[in-house]
């Protein structure tokens, strides 16, 4: 199988079609899930990726793996979604009770993935997640310096992991670097 990286979609109808699925969740969720995905499709990493990035917090928030794969082939949707759902998604006992666990987690759960296109959306998706979060708690002023290193951990980890195009993963590095190095400016 292989995923291509395409031009960005319509973000608007992919909100649509995902409107049933998205509304189980709470609206600052929603909302967030939405950043996560317009960050993809601007790295313009196509369909799988910003639906992804749309649904990435719909199992850990309520939704279910049966109605998330029903409603992806009721809309012909590629089922590689539901895969990097589910890859995205901590159980309860992955929630932080160990040192950075979400690092810990996604490299159990890349491992044990074979398609090489599927893992970089993972990773993207992933590190887009962490962009909007490190930028939510940028502007409450509550990144930490342990939020921080473990999230350069992780970001660390998964760049040196991805291996698709070089593009979309400097993209999201520069945001993510240009994000950091304000915040360290803030600080001192």
């Amino acid at each position: 199988m292989k995923l291509r990286y395409i031009l960005e979609i319509d973000l608007k109808k992919a909100i649509a079609r995902m409107g049933p699925l998205l509304q189980t969740m709470p609206k600052a969720r929603i909302r967030h899930s939405e950043r996560v995905a317009k960050v993809l499709n601007k790295a313009k990493v196509g369909k799988v990726g910003v639906y992804t990035g749309l649904l990435h917090d719909y199992l850990e928030r309520g939704g279910d793996l049966y109605t998330l794969s029903q409603h992806i082939d009721e809309l012909k949707l590629p089922p590689q979604i539901v895969q990097a759902v589910h890859a995205l998604s901590d159980d309860e006992k992955n929630v932080e009770t160990k040192p950075n666990q979400p690092l810990m987690h996604l490299q159990d759960i890349l491992h044990g993935i074979t398609d090489d296109d599927l893992r970089n959306i993972v990773i993207l998706a992933k590190l887009s997640d962490r962009l909007d979060n490190l930028k939510k708690r940028g502007k409450r002023g509550k990144i930490g310096v342990k939020y921080r290193a473990k999230s350069l951990d992780l970001i660390n980890w998964l760049s040196h992991n991805y291996t698709g195009k070089s593009k979309p993963l400097h993209k999201m590095l520069k945001a993510i670097d240009k994000f950091l190095t304000a915040a360290q400016t803030e600080l001192t």
